[in-house]
């Protein structure tokens, strides 16, 4: 199924207002702040096509995928025009719990390198396929980043255009959904030697604890674990946790 998508009466005002105006002689979308989400549509994989223009030398745009119902995790590629030819100039990070990722999410299967033009239109591409995505930008024959991982865990959500920072139009947004993939992980190998297992406590109120006294035996004896696995290549993502069990106390256990 092919929907495009050209006024602004399809889209939710979430955080910011679209300005919508004419640039470079077309209409397009300018996102104020954050983003803007597509009204009473859902997606599990598919293909999205957007054309996109900035006249911005530093910023951070792209498009939001799978978003749960509740905002609070979802998928998130985007490009930063600050980064243009450098090793990170795209990234991938999955939102949970409301927090981006991207300071542990690195490397192959999340950063890619390209070149971002600028004060011109250049074409979007992002084709969703189960747990996997791919990102296109000018050339629709080679992506230039395999996300391999997809790691919110949310399997269908809504889109939406985003914008972090950075003036940036979009122009001739289209969606086709695709029928479902199935559902296989393709997780990167666990480095020899890693630690995997954990306990995570629940979280403390900094603000109301001397941080240089360590707990009591009681206070000790009294604390609520819960176990937790890490992910390869070895990472445990808190904040994919439910909110209560933030990251205050960590074991290892063997």
């Amino acid at each position: 199924m092919l929907e495009s998508y050209d006024d602004h009466s399809c889209f939710d005002i979430w955080l910011f207002a679209f300005f919508f105006c004419c640039w470079r002689r077309r209409p397009t979308a300018r996102p104020r702040r954050r983003a803007a989400t597509l009204n009473d549509f859902e997606m599990r994989d598919g293909v999205i096509d957007v054309d996109v223009a900035t006249p911005a030398s530093r910023g951070f745009f792209g498009i939001q995928f799978r978003i749960a119902s509740d905002n609070l995790n979802a998928e998130w590629v985007y490009l930063r025009q600050h980064k243009s030819g450098l090793p990170d100039a795209i990234q991938y990070t999955p939102v949970l719990n409301t927090g981006l990722n991207w300071q542990i999410y690195n490397g192959p299967g999340f950063t890619g390198a390209v070149d971002i033009p600028k004060d011109v239109w250049f074409h979007l591409r992002l084709e969703v396929v189960g747990a996997q995505a791919k990102l296109y930008v000018k050339d629709m024959d080679k992506p230039v980043l395999v996300m391999n991982d997809l790691k919110s865990g949310i399997q269908r959500g809504q889109v939406a255009l985003a914008v972090l920072t950075g003036e940036t139009y979009f122009s001739n947004f289209e969606i086709r959904t695709t029928p479902d993939a199935p559902w296989e992980r393709h997780l990167p190998a666990m480095p020899p030697g890693t630690l995997t297992k954990w306990r995570v406590s629940l979280s403390y109120d900094a603000l109301t604890r001397n941080l240089e006294r360590p707990p009591t035996p009681a206070e000790s004896k009294a604390i609520q674990w819960r176990d937790v696995e890490a992910e390869p290549p070895g990472l445990v993502a808190i904040r994919s946790r439910n909110s209560n069990w933030a990251i205050a106390t960590m074991s290892a256990y063997f």
